[in-house]
């Protein structure tokens, strides 16, 4: 988007996720209720050239999708730090960018008596480093989670008064691009976590655990993924 250079700018962004039955007639199922379903994916305000020293970092505050990793081919997030809050990115720190922020994500299946099991993470990246072979980047991510109480009534399947832990952890990694490599590009991730960030998510997002598990606080997770896109056929007449 283009904004001029010279002036504070300033935009909002939503993304309204639908889950429909494609009926003919938009109408609802026989008994009554609508099969529909329709969420608030993203909700987030982001303005930029607000510091002189920094006129390309942009601030936001709310709800988005935060720079994810995926590989698209079948949809898997080796990161995905989506969720509620605030932060700035593309500052220049001369040989490279930097994004800092502060993310909040809560799982509604798992409700203790301190309410929704929640993750809150401060992330801090570093990309587009040129160097050998392409772009290099880092990143890293401190999380805490604060325990409770984990009855059945609120998570079905489990054990009565299942207790976690209030714990903590952190996460980094590494990012090598080659984004001009046989007519595509390249990506590779090497990565390690501990505790409350030893998924690279917060809890019902990503590659999240299925169930609320005690003993995460021992957990302890290490991805090296990797995706490719190639066209030989670039170039040929």
């Amino acid at each position: 988007m283009d904004h001029t250079s010279d002036k504070a700018w300033f935009r909002s962004e939503f993304m309204i996720e639908a889950n429909t039955s494609n009926s003919l007639n938009f109408a609802n199922s026989p008994n009554g209720v609508s099969n529909d379903q329709y969420r608030v994916r993203e909700a987030f305000v982001q303005g930029g050239n607000i510091l002189a020293a920094q006129p390309n970092a942009k601030f936001w505050a709310g709800e988005r999708y935060y720079r994810r990793q995926h590989i698209d081919s079948d949809d898997f997030f080796s990161l995905d730090m989506s969720g509620y809050g605030a932060g700035v990115e593309d500052i220049d720190a001369k040989f490279g960018k930097m994004a800092v922020a502060f993310l909040g994500v809560a799982n509604p299946e798992a409700v203790t008596q301190n309410g929704n099991l929640a993750t809150r993470n401060i992330d801090v990246r570093l990309y587009d480093v040129k160097g050998p072979f392409g772009l290099w980047g880092g990143w890293f991510d401190y999380a805490t989670s604060k325990g409770g109480v984990l009855s059945s009534d609120t998570k079905p399947g489990s054990a009565p008064d299942i207790r976690l832990p209030s714990e903590s952890g952190y996460a980094y990694g590494i990012r090598h691009q080659k984004l001009e490599w046989h007519g595509g590009y390249h990506t590779f991730m090497v990565q390690y976590g501990t505790g409350a960030a030893s998924n690279f998510s917060g809890p019902g997002v990503g590659m999240t655990d299925p169930s609320p598990d005690p003993n995460r606080t021992k957990s302890k997770s290490f991805w090296s993924p990797s995706k490719s896109f190639c066209s030989p056929t670039t170039g040929l007449p």
